[in-house]
């Protein structure tokens, strides 16, 4: 696994870092709707834009598989995606 600090988000990452987003949300937000996470996924580019300091994690075939997002000090956004969470726990 290797982690990277993202200086330049371009629309490949992130539509992968949207895709990431929503198998996160899906997997633990049971409590939101489908249409809710649909409404909030439409804000999910914008807020990714925002991030002072965004780091992904990739496995061992490259494949990103977790981000977080680092705003003054502080841990803001943390997902990882749901089919790799059964395999760390």
């Amino acid at each position: 696994m290797k982690i990277l600090k993202i200086k330049d988000l371009d629309q490949e990452i992130e539509n992968k870092l949207l895709v990431i987003w929503e198998s996160s949300v899906r997997a633990t937000h049971n409590f939101l709707s489908d249409p809710e996470i649909n409404n909030i996924k439409k804000y999910v580019p914008q807020a990714l834009k925002g991030v002072a300091h965004l780091v992904i994690a990739y496995n061992d075939a490259n494949e990103s598989v977790a981000f977080m997002g680092i705003n003054d000090q502080k841990l803001e956004r943390l997902f990882v995606a749901a089919n790799l969470t059964a395999s760390i726990i």
